[in-house]
């Protein structure tokens, strides 16, 4: 974390952050989670009742990456033009000194918003977008709309699963697994 992310963070957990700096950063799409990683990934939510909420997301993933990553997520509203809502990520990222090599991912919706994103970025050759595109359970987006009322329709509540891969291994060739490996999964 570099001298100006550490006043700022000082600042926000004593209330003492300017009108000003307030409304900067209000005015911001971006907005990290976690900062100060040598890696750095801009993650864009999956859509609720409210529109996506990054916090909500991925605040526990930041938690759990540490200080290795530095995290930005966003919010969006229900509705938006996600070429527009992308563009203006792109000129977001430009202009922050503190992103700098990154990849982006997205969850659900989120998925295709940052394929858009990434689309944009190598379209403009933004050098500091390391062209590393990863989506979680999210389709492919064509921009069409059989995709859309796809993504709708096959958008069922899902349980995800993470687990070392000796043990997915292990699990998958149907061995038997001991009580420590179970709390793996």
């Amino acid at each position: 974390m570099n001298l100006q992310e550490q006043t700022n963070r000082i600042k926000k957990l004593m209330g003492i952050i300017t009108e000003q700096e307030q409304n900067d950063t209000q005015n911001n799409i971006l907005y990290p989670l976690s900062t100060g990683g040598a890696k750095t990934l801009i993650l864009l939510p999956g859509s609720g009742e409210n529109g996506g909420q990054g916090d909500s997301d991925f605040n526990e993933l930041a938690n759990n990456l540490g200080s290795d990553f530095s995290v930005y997520t966003a919010n969006f509203p229900n509705e938006l033009d996600v070429r527009s809502y992308a563009q203006e990520i792109v000129d977001e990222i430009n202009n922050n000194p503190n992103i700098r090599s990154f990849a982006v991912g997205g969850f659900s919706i989120g998925g295709a918003m940052a394929w858009h994103l990434a689309r944009i970025l190598k379209d403009e050759n933004v050098e500091k977008f390391n062209n590393k595109l990863f989506l979680i359970d999210s389709g492919i987006s064509d921009s069409t709309d059989e995709f859309i009322e796809g993504m709708i329709k096959g958008n069922t509540p899902r349980v995800a699963i993470a687990q070392p891969l000796n043990v997915f291994i292990k699990n998958r060739n149907g061995e038997n697994l001991t009580p420590d490996e179970e709390g793996q999964i």
